[in-house]
């Protein structure tokens, strides 16, 4: 009889570790991933911020004639919100900020339409402006993170 109970709380003893070891499995794979993304965010950092650079160029041009260039206009924002979203997994508090303003920006110009059947007027050159002066403000504030992320911070 006294094997039996004996037998019996190995046995939950064991249910007990194996439970135990599955939640550090769960909380090791979640580190796992999150350091994955910050140095994937980190490798990629210096490349994101140079073509956001050159796209954020290329939009400012092509502002200067935005009544004949929307096609062009909506064609660099699709591609700049591409960037944003790489740069958005690693990065933290100010810069994502930034960057989500900026990508709520384009999809409220790029929305075709507001509920089922209001036409979108907010797209306009103001807001392609302003979206161009959160693209500067966000490849300014890419240099610092990544010179933070040279000295180790």
């Amino acid at each position: 009889m006294e094997n039996y109970f004996v037998l019996n709380s190995l046995s939950d003893l064991g249910s007990w570790v194996s439970i135990l070891g599955f939640i550090i499995t769960c909380i090791t794979a979640y580190f796992v991933v999150a350091i994955k993304n910050k140095f994937l965010f980190r490798a990629n950092v210096d490349s994101n911020c140079l073509d956001l650079q050159g796209k954020a160029e290329e939009l400012s041009s092509l502002l200067g004639d935005y009544a004949n260039k929307t096609n062009e206009i909506h064609e660099h924002l699709a591609r700049i919100d591409v960037i944003l979203r790489a740069l958005q997994k690693g990065a933290s508090e100010n810069f994502l900020k930034d960057i989500k303003k900026c990508r709520r920006c384009i999809k409220k110009y790029s929305m075709k339409k507001i509920l089922f059947f209001l036409e979108n007027k907010s797209k306009s050159e103001e807001l392609v402006r302003e979206i161009k002066t959160l693209l500067t403000v966000i490849v300014d504030e890419s240099k610092f993170v990544k010179q933070a992320l040279i000295i180790g911070k």
